[in-house]
């Protein structure tokens, strides 16, 4: 009887740690991102983007701000977030946009978003200011 109620204990406490492991591997990442106006032109953005990476998910979500063209003065409102499958790299964070079929790559070294052939953003990770 004793040996059951340890074997019982020893389960309890293997789900408890295996609960907390997951909870840990499960955080995401939040990169806040700037578009690099020399690489895009037209383009002027209201605010920054923001990518929510799931590494342990294998995906990333992407939020772009509202812009206006330069050409014209035009709006455009935010596009609403979309969550894609990514595949992430030691080095690299790819995936592909399903609106506009590019493949987006995040380099994890640089920050840079490749975002299409004509626009990139610098991101950096978002933390506490203060």
């Amino acid at each position: 009887m004793s040996s059951l109620k340890l074997f019982n204990g020893a389960l309890v406490a293997l789900a408890i740690f295996a609960g907390s492991c997951q909870i840990a591997i499960a955080d995401t990442t939040t990169l806040i991102c700037d578009i690099i106006p020399n690489r895009s032109a037209c383009c002027i953005m209201d605010g920054a983007a923001t990518i929510e990476l799931n590494e342990a998910g294998g995906s990333v979500t992407v939020h772009y701000p509202s812009w206006h063209s330069a050409n014209s003065g035009d709006r455009y409102p935010a596009a609403p977030s979309v969550s894609y499958v990514a595949k992430f790299d030691p080095n690299t964070i790819t995936f592909v946009n399903g609106d506009t079929g590019f493949t987006q790559t995040i380099n994890r070294l640089t920050g840079i978003f490749v975002s299409d052939s004509a626009t990139s953003w610098t991101c950096h990770a978002a933390k506490a200011q203060f």
